[in-house]
């Protein structure tokens, strides 16, 4: 059984998320239109860059998938021990005058900053595996602008697109870094 004060601080975690969930849902959306569209666009210049569009894509979500499991994990175990922390200071705040009565004050003070330590490493260790996350996706996004860039310049010193078709499959490119991120995301939310 858990006392009350951890019960209401994961379900206001848990409250948090679910309203991301709206948020991830519209910006996923937008995502994916974003990166059809422009899919599209690349087919009526050249298959091949819409092609590696759509792999760079898959590739990014699949290997954010795989290393995203240790951030899911690392976000748990942060909640729940922001949830003890929670418990056990409520417990040392009602009861303050008691201990400070029989002498105990002190040992509770030292059990409330070991709690407090390892709910910071807790948290420091999910926040330094979401700034892994964070940059295994822009390193992917930023490899698979670089592809479908010198995948364009070889096209273009061919004859098989115009350089005015490379400039619009550059544009392109480079206004779907940001959805290519945001796709990156989704499987770890």
């Amino acid at each position: 059984r858990r006392p009350a004060v951890e019960v209401l601080t994961i379900s206001s975690s848990d409250a948090s998320e679910t309203a991301g969930l709206f948020w991830v849902i519209a910006e996923q959306a937008a995502a994916a239109t974003a990166v059809i569209v422009a899919c599209i666009t690349l087919l009526l210049i050249a298959w091949p860059l819409a092609v590696a569009v759509v792999i760079g894509t898959l590739v990014q979500a699949l290997l954010v998938q795989l290393v995203s499991g240790g951030l899911r994990r690392r976000g748990y175990e942060a909640q729940k021990q922001a949830a003890r922390l929670d418990a056990v200071s409520t417990d040392f705040a009602t009861g303050l005058r008691v201990l400070g009565a029989l002498g105990g004050a002190s040992r509770a003070a030292d059990r409330y900053v070991a709690e407090s330590a390892v709910a910071a490493e807790a948290a420091y260790r999910a926040e330094k595996a979401a700034a892994g996350l964070t940059a295994l996706n822009l390193l992917i996004s930023g490899l698979a602008f670089t592809g479908i860039a010198v995948l364009g310049g070889r096209l273009a010193l061919d004859g098989v697109i115009t350089i005015g078709g490379f400039v619009t499959a550059m544009g392109l490119a480079q206004t779907i870094r940001g959805p290519l991120q945001a796709l990156g995301y989704l499987p770890a939310q």
